[in-house]
């Protein structure tokens, strides 16, 4: 390779970074819709169903899948990096995606978040999945899996209220799964956090209108950061009045830690396996 193809490959290069950054920043901006009058949810349950974070004999792939049971509907956010994990993990916990599974929210187009997809396009036929623009449509990561055709995807470049007190928030090429619980406050999913947790955070409030936040579960990208981005990050968190943060997949030991010794009333430990029900009405 000559000095003129190294340069064309370097431009090449900065160019396709570039887009992927900020070409998605462009059209999804700041400009997002607020929700009038929110309702609320009576309940939800929560269970991790992917997570790099072990818990017995459970599958513990990179990645991240989560699956969100409330009166009325079945989520997926995430499917994770395996459809193998997917499957195995949620047969071990008595769950039937077959049975128990609406539509799917995808964080963001990152393998370890989507690769699951494979083990849902094998149990369900045209399931809606909602990700976030990438560009003016989607990216070649999504489209090229052999997957893709198996279902209607539906791009979200703006808040999408997918029922009273449930609601898809996108931020630059990342969306947070948020839930509104009657009495308690917003419930805040996160896949890897990209445009910074306490941001996701400070939008889904923004966006509902409501202050208050009781739980914040997911990826927090914090496991290969300096100490004080991490600090900064929770303590942030921690401001805006989270009640219980649960740091998963990409969130590292170090935030865990971190969380345990400084604000253990606020830390909840969580893994592959975990669940939880929240009952506003209890």
């Amino acid at each position: 390779m000559n000095s003129r193809q190294r340069i064309v490959l370097v431009i090449t290069v900065v160019a396709l970074v570039a887009s992927l950054i900020l070409i998605p920043s462009f059209f999804m901006g700041d400009n997002y819709t607020k929700i009038t009058n929110p309702e609320s949810i009576d309940y939800v349950k929560i269970s991790v169903l992917v997570d790099n974070n072990p818990n017995g004999t459970l599958e513990r792939p990179w990645g991240l899948s989560i699956l969100v049971e409330t009166k009325n509907l079945a989520i997926l956010f995430d499917a994770g990096p395996s459809g193998s994990a997917l499957k195995n993990n949620s047969e071990s916990l008595g769950i039937d995606l077959e049975a128990t599974c609406d539509f799917i929210v995808i964080s963001h187009e990152h393998l370890d978040h989507v690769d699951g997809l494979a083990y849902i396009s094998d149990i369900h036929d045209d399931l809606t999945f909602y990700t976030p623009i990438v560009g003016t449509g989607f990216s070649w990561i999504l489209t090229e899996r052999p997957w893709w055709s198996d279902f209607n995807a539906i791009k979200v470049g703006d808040t999408v209220e997918l029922s009273s007190g449930i609601a898809v928030i996108p931020m630059n090429y990342e969306q947070a799964l948020v839930l509104y619980v009657k009495n308690l406050g917003l419930v805040v999913l996160t896949g890897c956090s990209h445009p910074g947790v306490e941001n996701l955070v400070a939008r889904a409030i923004d966006v509902f209108g409501v202050d208050d936040v009781y739980m914040v579960m997911g990826g927090f990208h914090l496991h290969n950061v300096n100490s004080d981005k991490r600090s900064d990050a929770i303590e942030a968190l921690i401001d805006i009045g989270v009640q219980y943060i649960y740091p998963l997949h990409c969130s590292g030991d170090e935030t865990r830690t971190y969380l345990e010794s400084n604000h253990p009333a606020n830390y909840g430990e969580a893994s592959v396996g975990f669940q939880i029900v929240l009952n506003g009405t209890a």
